[in-house]
């Protein structure tokens, strides 16, 4: 097994596998891409009281939702109230403004921008103003002594990405001095969802004690200790993909599909590739062109075409994640059929987080464990 940089014991590999799914994803080339490489990081914020309080966080539940240009984040808190008297209290969260060509964040009037995120508090909505001293969103809730109360966050985050394509997403625990002390044994949760994107995208992700739950990953902590979280950290690559396929194209060909892309004509994008497919000889180039129409076909909505695309991608043995993932995905409930993806998979060592996901789907006895030399590829 090669060296990678999530070092795992060999005679503790299996052991971790069992426990939680866990594969080492980066190879030594791609450590060393991250640690030179100034990513832009895109993370949802634990939200926080402005000032020392004894209201309790009991329960965190946050969601992304996560496609390639945005990550959507929705957020549950239950919080407590050990109190005997009403509490007033102010709550901030971090996050940008939204910036436009007229607008310059440093000297924003916070009465003249449109919040960015929606905040229910027990079921209803409630305003918020942009601060600041805290380059976040703040809003105030009452609650009565004794009171258990539910607060809900909404909000999109750009995903901001670097020339090579790499940014980081996930959760960031509170940094402030003034944090909510948590309740008796204390519930978090994060769950993410794959839109147009899929786990072949990401090369690296900490801490490692994720599992998946049917098509998502997912992170849980009971009994948290303050000084013990650690923030969630997904290092994803959203180019390499795409330019595995229009790197093949001369120069007017991109201008041409890049075009048809930025008006989001993506069946007339499928068509015009598979035009090209004819140009090109080498089958690996053929079957890149075949991933880019199906690629482009799934945004059209072209269903049928394109899991007939992934379906002649994976048996041809090609390396691409995604024609695993999506044809995966449209095989529920049928175990003879996983199970034949899962030991190709398995024996083309397509990526590391594709065989526990699989792993979550078939019944214990259909799956023979492996520690696969893992390469990200496309």
């Amino acid at each position: 097994m090669k060296k990678n940089a999530l070092k795992i014991n060999l005679s503790l590999f299996l052991f971790i596998f069992i426990l939680c799914g866990v594969f080492p994803l980066l190879t030594k080339a791609e450590t060393s891409i991250l640690s030179s490489t100034d990513i832009p990081q895109n993370f949802a914020q634990e939200i926080f009281p402005l000032q020392k309080t004894k209201i309790e966080l009991h329960d965190q539940k946050i969601t992304l939702d996560w496609s390639e240009k945005t990550t959507t984040v929705s957020s549950s808190y239950h919080l407590v109230n050990p109190e005997e008297k009403k509490v007033r209290l102010k709550i901030g969260l971090p996050l940008p403004v939204p910036q436009n060509k007229e607008t310059d964040p440093a000297v924003i009037n916070p009465g003249e921008v449109s919040s960015p995120l929606k905040v229910f508090y027990q079921g209803e909505e409630i305003k918020t103003s942009y601060q600041q001293n805290i380059k976040g969103y703040v809003w105030e809730i009452r609650i009565n002594p004794g009171e258990e109360v539910n607060l809900e966050v909404y909000y999109t985050l750009p995903n901001e990405i670097n020339e090579q394509g790499l940014c980081e997403i996930g959760y960031r625990f509170s940094p402030t001095k003034t944090i909510f002390p948590l309740g008796e044994s204390p519930q978090f949760s994060l769950v993410l969802n794959f839109l147009d994107t899929h786990p072949g995208q990401i090369i690296n992700l900490k801490p490692d004690n994720y599992i998946f739950v049917e098509n998502s990953l997912v992170w849980e902590e009971n009994n948290q200790e303050q000084n013990k979280r650690k923030d969630i950290v997904i290092t994803t690559n959203l180019l390499e993909e795409n330019k595995s396929w229009t790197t093949l194209l001369s120069t007017k060909d991109k201008k041409q599909l890049f075009t048809l892309i930025s008006q989001e004509q993506y069946q007339e994008a499928a068509s015009f590739l598979e035009n090209k497919y004819h140009d090109f000889t080498k089958t690996e180039e053929k079957q890149l062109l075949l991933l880019g129409q199906a690629y482009y076909l799934k945004k059209a909505g072209n269903t049928k075409k394109v899991l007939n695309l992934f379906s002649d991608l994976v048996n041809n043995d090609t390396p691409y994640p995604r024609a695993y993932w999506e044809l995966g995905k449209s095989y529920e409930h049928h175990t003879g059929k996983l199970t034949g993806l899962f030991n190709q998979i398995q024996e083309q060592q397509i990526h590391a987080l594709l065989q526990p996901w699989l792993v979550a789907k078939l019944p214990p006895e259909k799956v023979k464990l492996s520690s696969p030399e893992i390469t990200i590829k496309y």
